[in-house]
């Protein structure tokens, strides 16, 4: 794990609803997120009329911002390896495979 991800390493879910809830070591890239240990994964929902995807990243350990160890949201990109860019305030992550 010393590369930076990149969006077609991650794996894509297909899903009938965002609710459903996911073993993230079954269907997760083991990444590191600012240095912690993490899973990736995208969650894709198309309900015939378009097609929605958001980002799921869950924390095997702490993160001062996401105590319930979980990070989801539909507005991101990877426009440069490595860099995880989320939100509409331009919050970056770092995420290494």
């Amino acid at each position: 794990m010393n590369k930076p991800l990149t969006s077609k390493q991650i794996p894509v879910i297909q899903v009938t609803n965002f609710d459903i809830q996911i073993d993230p070591s079954e269907v997760g890239l083991p990444v590191r997120v600012d240095g912690r240990k993490a899973y990736i994964y995208e969650h894709r929902l198309n309900d015939k009329f378009y097609q929605r995807e958001k980002i799921v990243i869950q924390f095997s350990e702490d993160h001062p911002l996401w105590e319930d160890g979980l990070f989801q949201t539909k507005y991101y990109e990877i426009n440069e390896p490595g860099k995880l860019s989320w939100g509409h305030e331009g919050a970056v992550m770092e995420v290494i495979n």
